[in-house]
Order: C-alpha cells, then structure tokens, then sequence
C-alpha cells in the first residue's frame, strides 16, 4: 500500500493541495484519516496529523491550557469542557484549518487555529510518557513528521515528512 501511494504520487507530477477547516475533535478525526490516505505510512501519519490538529481545536481554539487539560483527564471532564466550550463565546466561532500538501518529494501540512497560541519554545524534547497529555507534538514528530515549526505566536504549525 505505501509502495502504492508513493508509485502514484512519482507518476502524478501534480501535487495534491486540499484545504479543510475544522471545529471539533470529531471533524479532526475524519479530516485526518482522508489526509493520511495521501501518505506513505497513513496509520501514522493519521496520528499525527490528529495529535496536532487537536492541539489546534483543545490547546488553540477552545483555548484549554496543558495543566486544565490535565486536570479534567484524571476527573474524565475534558470531553465535558470541549462540549462546553464548542457552545460559549468565543470560543464556539472559532475555526482552525489545515493546509495539506503531498508530492513526490514530501508532504507539508500547516495546521492555523483563531487562538492566542503557546510558547512552543518550551516543548521537551523528551517528554514524560507517563504523563496523561504533553506528548502529542513529541509523537506527531517521532511517528512520522522529519520537522514541526511555529510561528513565533504558536498558532500556525508547520510540519514535513520527506521522503
């Protein structure tokens, strides 16, 4: 299947450009498993386009912080506060959208949310795995992306796999 999806991305020279905008985890999910199609490797490549477009939706939009995020999973109310969150000012207007583009050389995704963004400067480069959050953007990079940036706000991230 991988073999398959590179064969035809060589054979194409037309790169693949699709544009989705998005609000809710459900919609994350759906948009990511249709992306991954294009990808060598989509089981993975699924994962971290999700973990990274749910950042957008969680950390970004509904601007739900790393230490709340932590709280409401151990107390099971995070899918709760997203639901909330989805239908109260100002949070509920705001949409994030990803940008996927595949070739035979790599493929590029930038994922923008409407949020006031986060000091990715802090990100570890080894995160704690025990932890119940803090390892989407890690294991976005360590399961398929070479390269994940910012912009200097934290709104916009960039990411590549090259092939």
């Amino acid at each position: 299947m991988h073999e398959e999806v590179a064969a035809s991305l060589i054979a194409d020279p037309d790169p693949i450009d699709l544009v989705f905008e998005f609000r809710t985890p459900s919609e994350v999910l759906r948009i990511a498993n249709e992306l991954s199609t294009y990808c060598t490797d989509p089981l993975d490549a699924c994962t971290a386009i999700s973990e990274i477009m749910l950042n957008a939706v969680e950390h970004g939009n509904l601007g739900i912080g790393g230490e709340l995020k932590e709280r409401l999973l151990h107390t099971d109310g995070l899918w709760n506060e997203i639901e909330m969150r989805l239908l109260t000012a100002p949070w509920r207007d705001r949409l994030a959208r990803v940008e996927f583009k595949a070739s035979a050389d790599a493929v590029h995704v930038t994922i923008t949310d409407e949020g006031e963004g986060f000091d990715w400067r802090g990100i570890p480069a080894h995160p704690d795995f025990s932890r119940l959050n803090g390892r989407g953007i890690p294991l976005a990079k360590a399961l398929y992306f070479d390269d994940i940036r910012y912009n200097d706000r934290g709104n916009v991230c960039r990411a590549i796999k090259r092939f």
